[in-house]
């Protein structure tokens, strides 16, 4: 049964309540035991997990592994070519103040 991660557990669980799903009415939970009894929905389909970015750690389908390649491929600000090209422009701009002032 699928756990879903989302930064908006709320309008989530709404919007599993507006489609049909029983969610957080503390129905009995058959796979997903780990589950938040708030966070457990019940599906005519089978059972489903909806966990807030800081209940990350309770998931038992994904692992910190699994996070971890999964948010490694996201580029940053802070790589190496970004920090050369940032100290490039700041001392280009130093040489340029400089030369402006004499």
């Amino acid at each position: 049964m699928p756990e879903i991660l989302t930064k908006h557990p709320k309008i989530v669980l709404q919007l599993l309540n507006d489609i049909g799903a029983k969610c957080g009415k503390g129905d009995e939970q058959h796979i997903l035991t780990q589950c938040p009894r708030e966070n457990f929905c019940l599906l005519p389909t089978g059972e489903l997990c909806v966990y807030d970015i800081k209940n990350i750690a309770s998931m038992t389908q994904m692992d910190t592994y699994d996070l971890h390649e999964a948010i490694s491929h996201v580029p940053t600000m802070f790589n190496f070519i970004n920090i050369l090209l940032l100290t490039i422009i700041f001392l280009l701009g130093i040489w340029v103040g400089y030369k402006k002032m004499k």
